[in-house]
């Protein structure tokens, strides 16, 4: 018995071509090599959560109204139907199922490490926008998208549905669950014109969202020099912190390439006289 048993694994050795080993050898040499870049990645990042500046930069970033919204339609994506779809159908394409199997199991490290792999991740943007039908057909000049209330109005820059929407009585001042207002929008978006208006018809310069971010807040995260100048102009406290103690000059210093870095006047007019003053 012991004979035979050992006379078919020397066929089964046999039947199997050179070539077949040799794939099969590599393909356990690549996942024992995915394995460790993971478990690398992972040690890597545990590690610099350990470093208080990394912490306090992270804290910092994330304070940014940018990012918050951004955070925020990431959220309002990856909850829609058509995306899980879309991630479903993706995670077994050939040429992205090795980055899934491994963000499984490597899990943070993993992560950590094809985010900062450009070429997977613009692979992934191009594979998520063409993947399940592709991506929605552009509007044309002529379709505008329509402004629902006034804080749409605001996000989109529509300044006669602005108009449209106080002339028939709606508050400037209304927040959505965020407690962001109109101008909260319009200042994040560099919508000038919009501002002056809400500014006009009584929206507050300083009013705060739940994070404490004001409208200065969200012009100098996003750099918009022309509305930072205008919120300044008609009285925006320049020395207000938000609800991680940074005031707007220190969210425009977040992303060097911030044009309001460039302006001197500018900046010299968002800095506090006193590390001690709020207005």
């Amino acid at each position: 018995m012991r004979g035979a048993t050992l006379c078919a694994r020397s066929v089964c050795m046999r039947r199997t071509p050179p070539a077949a080993l040799l794939r099969r050898r590599k393909s356990l040499a690549r996942a024992s090599s995915a394995e460790d870049d993971a478990a690398r990645a992972k040690a890597e990042f545990e590690e610099k959560m350990k470093d208080p500046a990394v912490l306090e930069s992270m804290k910092t970033m994330m304070s940014s109204p940018q990012v918050q919204e951004q955070m925020q339609s990431l959220q309002e994506m990856q909850s829609s139907p058509e995306f899980k779809r879309k991630m479903e159908k993706l995670q077994a394409d050939p040429e992205l199922k090795e980055m899934f199997d491994e963000m499984k199991t490597g899990g943070m490290g993993a992560l950590m490490k094809f985010w900062n792999d450009t070429e997977k991740l613009k692979l992934l943007s191009n594979k998520l926008g063409g993947a399940a039908g592709g991506p929605s057909p552009p509007m044309t000049a002529g379709d505008p998208p329509a402004a629902k209330d006034l804080l749409e109005a605001a996000k989109l820059g529509d300044i006669e549905a602005a108009e449209d929407y106080i002339a028939i009585g709606k508050d400037v001042n209304e927040g959505d669950s965020e407690s962001r207002r109109a101008l909260h929008f319009a200042s994040g978006a560099g919508h000038v014109e919009l501002c002056e208006l809400l500014l006009e018809e009584g929206a507050a310069v300083d009013a705060k969202d739940s994070k404490m971010n004001t409208s200065l807040h969200y012009a100098a995260g996003y750099g918009r020099v022309d509305v930072i100048s205008l919120l300044i102009d008609r009285g925006a406290a320049v020395g207000l912190q938000n609800g991680s103690g940074k005031r707007a000059i220190d969210l425009a210093g977040l992303n060097p390439d911030n044009p309001i870095l460039q302006n001197e006047d500018l900046v010299a007019r968002l800095t506090p006289s006193s590390p001690f003053v709020d207005g």
